[in-house]
């Protein structure tokens, strides 16, 4: 290469990894179109579909090379002398190449499924907050930044409020009475006394003796009174 002019050097490798990419990006698209059709589901993986695309693809390489450098250069070489040594370089070189880029094209599609689902994750909490009442948003608000977040049970303790969320717990000084008429359109219900439970909440139910216990999902469970027990069959 050090006895040619650069231009005609530049014209070579141009031609060459232009050969490259006709052959491999085509090869490598359609095996992974085809390949789970033969492969067993145990092994079809999506990195077994690229290394047998890129194999193939520089067994078709490996014949082309040869006849590229026979158009570019006087040489004595036998074409067919010389495949197995180009099919190792370009096993090599376009395998690596495969590897960089595949590694890359998954970066990126992972970068997109996360930002979708940050934007619908987003999107889905604005809707929540546009649909609260100006009430909820009050007591909510009322909640550290640590715990805010979906209510899962409201607790009764004296003048105070054990507030559960999904994402922990918080004692609020508040009057059971004042949050029940704050989370009218709060999606749950008055359960006993001195218990409120969100509607979501609710994973399941156990007896205990003659009592009715519901099981929420952050592992509480909440008993419910006869007084509110015809509402809470009615719910679940």
């Amino acid at each position: 290469m050090d006895e040619i002019s650069l231009a005609y050097s530049w014209l070579f490798w141009s031609v060459v990894c232009f050969c490259g990419f006709v052959i491999y990006s085509p090869v490598i698209s359609y095996g992974d179109e085809i390949l789970p059709r033969y492969l067993h589901k145990n092994i079809n993986k999506y990195w077994l579909r690229v290394s047998i695309s890129t194999f193939v693809a520089t067994v078709v390489m490996a014949f082309v090379v040869p006849f590229i450098i026979l158009m570019f250069f006087d040489t004595t070489s036998s074409y067919l002398a010389s495949i197995p040594q180009h099919f190792i370089t370009g096993l090599f070189i376009g395998g690596l190449i495969t590897f960089i880029l595949t590694v890359h094209n998954l970066y990126q599609d992972q970068k997109a499924v996360i930002g979708q689902q940050t934007a619908e994750l987003a999107n889905q909490q604005k809707n929540d907050n546009e649909q609260q009442s100006p009430l909820v948003k009050k007591f909510i608000n009322q909640l550290p930044l640590s715990v805010k977040g979906d209510l899962v049970c409201l607790q009764m303790d004296d003048h105070y409020l054990n507030v559960y969320t999904e994402k922990g717990k918080h004692l609020l000084l508040m009057r059971f009475k004042d949050a029940l008429t704050m989370l009218e359109d709060y999606p749950g219900l008055q359960t006993h006394r001195s218990w409120w439970v969100a509607e979501k909440a609710i994973i399941g139910t156990r007896k205990e003796g003659r009592k009715l216990i519901l099981l929420l999902n952050n592992g509480v469970e909440v008993p419910v009174s006869n007084t509110y027990l015809p509402a809470v069959r009615a719910l679940i």
